[in-house]
């Protein structure tokens, strides 16, 4: 709970999101190496992580959808360095937390399509 406080009260809930999911999975795998291990916990983090993800979907979708007309722009957008992401884009975030439903949608298959 206190975590979606966060995201919607961010000012970047793409990458929001998408840093929320990449913490849970890593917190799933922590829970898969101990040895007293928690499926049920596992579970449940794994399923918070799509959740992040699938809001930070949610949110590029929508607004990629609603500027089709500036599909150009918000190309752009997706490929903006974020200081406080260690210079990272959107994209690359993404890439680095295995975000393979963010990285399948159309805004991103865009651009990596073009840069090819």
């Amino acid at each position: 709970e206190m975590a979606k406080l966060f995201w919607e009260r961010s000012r970047t809930p793409i990458a929001t999101g998408l840093i929320a999911s990449k913490i849970l999975r890593y917190l799933a795998e922590t829970q898969r190496n101990r040895l007293k291990r928690d499926e049920e916990n596992e579970k449940k983090l794994l399923a918070c992580a799509g959740e992040f993800e699938a809001l930070s979907v949610g949110v590029m979708n929508q607004t990629f959808k609603d500027r089709n007309h500036q599909k150009e722009l918000w190309l752009e957008v997706l490929q903006i360095k974020h200081r406080s992401l260690g210079n990272l884009d959107l994209v690359q975030l993404a890439c680095s937390t295995e975000a393979s439903n963010f990285i399948a949608q159309g805004a991103v298959q865009t651009l990596l399509t073009d840069e090819k």
